[in-house]
């Protein structure tokens, strides 16, 4: 019998803020961001962590929203944290074109000893490999697969670089669920999906969480929408039951649009197979983290919810703002009850977004504000 845990983490969203507080001279350092945590993810046999932001090396493509650039050394703190699936199949996936997707995974190749990177390709041959990573004799294929690519559009010629799940593209991810499913114990999928902020899933992440699992998906673990979002076992037609974590929020970020962005959620799943080759989850949880920061944005780490107080809430940075802007008092305990509504599917009642057309609204108003800053 053989055992392996597999912890997960959301968005790694390095706003402009992250990476000033990164910054020393011309050199970035982002191991501090994670110190607090590393112990969790070195404990798992597989850690995953959303890339949301493309990589770049070149000093003058670092940018912040809405088309992201982030320096290089952001790679080396999520390796030596401990994260050995590395997901970039997400909306911003083509911020900076296919060139960007290729000088991404040359940045990333130094580690590919050590590491699995999944969601975007820059050759026809490894984007037709099924990303397969081996622990204690159970090999586990983990797919990604992103619903947006914020309006852009993928290269003719090169549409193979970033995995898509779009209704045309159905056919091609039952085929490769389906040979995932030969080579592999495990199926996981990552989908890249949903409406942002809105602490429940709409239909259309219900729906394909339907689909992953009727392909023969055993875990779902969804990212995107920047706040948690309950999880819920999919049953499939032949009584399968599949966990399926809609959304694990931001890992960390300098968001300040919502109460509930300060929080994410790291998957917590133990997985066994027996002598006869019988795969079972035992355990799927989440552990909730915070991101903590101070006034000045001089650093930023991610901490266990459990582990933080209403002192270091009094001085976090982003719920200062975020308090001023909804006049509230978000503290370690509130954030505690918006974790616990969220699980109990009643945060989205609480919520200044209801619906999609809401946080549509809403972003186009804070990208309106964003060139009215930048011109």
């Amino acid at each position: 019998m053989s055992r392996i845990i597999l912890r997960a983490v959301g968005d790694n969203l390095i706003q402009e803020a992250l990476y000033k507080a990164a910054k020393n001279e011309d050199e970035y350092f982002f191991e501090n961001q994670y110190s607090e945590i590393t112990t969790l993810i070195k404990e798992a046999d597989i850690a995953i962590v959303d890339q949301e932001t493309i990589l770049v090396e070149d000093r003058n493509e670092i940018s912040n929203f809405p088309a992201f650039g982030t320096p290089f050394e952001a790679a080396d703190a999520l390796v030596n944290a401990g994260f050995n699936v590395i997901m970039q199949g997400t909306n911003h996936a083509l911020d900076k074109g296919f060139d960007g997707i290729t000088g991404d995974i040359k940045i990333w190749k130094k580690y590919f000893d050590r590491i699995k990177l999944v969601g975007i390709y820059d050759n026809k041959m490894s984007a037709k490999e099924i990303p397969i990573i081996e622990k204690n004799g159970i090999k586990v294929a983990i797919l990604n697969y992103t619903q947006s690519l914020n309006f852009h559009r993928k290269p003719f010629f090169k549409s193979y670089c970033v995995n898509t799940m779009k209704a045309i593209d159905k056919g091609k991810i039952r085929r490769e669920i389906k040979r995932a499913r030969e080579l592999a114990d495990v199926v996981v999928i990552l989908p890249h999906w949903g409406v942002e902020y809105l602490y429940e899933p709409v239909q259309s992440q219900i729906k394909w969480a339907e689909f992953f699992a009727e392909c023969g998906a055993d875990l779902i673990i969804g990212t995107h929408p920047h706040v948690l979002q309950y999880k819920e076992d999919i049953k499939t037609s032949d009584g399968k039951y599949v966990p399926c974590y809609f959304s694990l929020g931001n890992f960390i970020s300098a968001h300040m649009n919502l109460r509930g962005v300060v929080i994410g959620g790291m998957a917590d799943v133990e997985i066994e197979m027996d002598d006869s080759h019988n795969i079972s989850i035992i355990r799927n949880d989440i552990i909730p983290t915070v991101t903590h920061t101070d006034k000045d944005f001089s650093f930023f780490k991610v901490i266990k919810l459990s582990d933080y107080t209403n002192e270091l809430a009094e001085e976090n940075g982003l719920l200062k703002i975020i308090n001023t802007r909804f006049n509230d008092n978000v503290d370690a305990d509130k954030l505690r009850d918006i974790y616990k509504d969220i699980m109990e599917r009643r945060a989205l009642a609480k919520s200044m977004f209801k619906r999609p057309l809401d946080v549509t609204l809403f972003n186009y108003y804070i990208m309106k504000q964003s060139r009215k800053n930048n011109s």
